[in-house]
């Protein structure tokens, strides 16, 4: 009998990340080279949310396999506000599973709920896999993102 390759594509359980998922959320910001550490990821959430950000995780079988960060402006020159996706990391192992999109869709939900029109995100120029996949959920290129950094 061939091996089962098929992938869990149940729903994951989305949900606002909590002080527990600290391990976790640090190893998976970790795989994409911004090293925390289960210690200080508590305090990096604390100024998240002083700042109005939210931070989900999907949980799949009691395991956080996912998070997504979420962040919105309110620009002069807009009339609504702008959600941003600043993070979003699947383990390794859940990949392919549909819990990136999961979260996408989430985030993208709770963006319209809050009013916004736009739905922005920030990805690394040689993570092309990632833009692929933002494409394929309907973002497009509009802008350049530049930044200083100290």
């Amino acid at each position: 009998m061939a091996p089962d390759n098929r992938v869990d594509v149940s729903e994951p359980k989305i949900r606002p990340v909590e002080r527990r998922d600290a391990e976790c959320v640090a190893a998976l910001f970790g795989s994409l080279g911004f090293p925390t550490s289960a210690d200080t990821f508590p305090q990096r959430l604390a100024r998240s949310i002083a700042a109005g950000d939210t931070t989900l995780v999907a949980e799949r079988d009691g395991t956080v396999a996912g998070c997504i960060g979420l962040s919105q402006t309110h620009p002069a020159h807009r009339d609504a506000p702008v959600g941003r996706i600043t993070v979003l990391v699947v383990a390794e192992e859940a990949r392919g599973a549909g819990i990136g999109t999961a979260l996408v869709k989430a985030a993208i939900a709770t963006f319209f709920a809050a009013g916004c029109t736009i739905v922005e995100v920030t990805s690394r120029f040689e993570l092309r896999r990632a833009h692929a996949f933002y494409d394929k959920l309907g973002f497009a290129q509009t802008s350049v993102r530049l930044a200083l950094t100290r």
